[in-house]
């Protein structure tokens, strides 16, 4: 999963109340 950087804090919040891992996302720099 590629997310904007800018959008990446709010998608981390979102996964992580969902339980899924943080490791599967990719920020893109």
């Amino acid at each position: 999963m590629i997310v904007p950087y800018k959008e990446l804090s709010a998608t981390l919040q979102r996964i992580s109340r969902s339980g899924g891992k943080v490791a599967s996302i990719t920020p893109a720099d």
